[in-house]
């Protein structure tokens, strides 16, 4: 697990960038809500493909977590660098097992 904030494209945009090394995060399938009776945060799956974007190999799985902004006290403040707790996600990353032909 690692703990780091979302980037975006452009520094006014909701876009985030999934540019990563030599390869970039794919998102599949949607976001699932997290639940503790009310909606405290989202997971989405994402995979890690390497080389350019239409021949990128998958190489890995991450799920990323994040809270969901309605989930905060109502005393949350924001960091001193202006980042809000929503910014940061949790990343659980799995590497891709090749499977050997028998």
């Amino acid at each position: 697990y690692f703990l780091t904030t979302r980037k975006t494209i452009y520094p006014n945009g909701k876009r985030p960038d999934r540019r990563a090394g030599n390869g970039y995060w794919k998102p599949t399938g949607i976001d699932k809500d997290i639940k503790n009776g009310n909606r405290i945060g989202h997971k989405r799956s994402l995979d890690f493909n390497e080389g350019k974007h239409l021949d990128g190999k998958r190489t890995e799985k991450m799920h990323q977590y994040r809270l969901d902004e309605n989930s905060l006290p109502p005393t949350y403040q924001r960091s001193r660098d202006g980042s809000k707790l929503d910014d940061w996600v949790l990343c659980k990353i799995y590497k891709k097992c090749d499977k050997k032909n028998d």
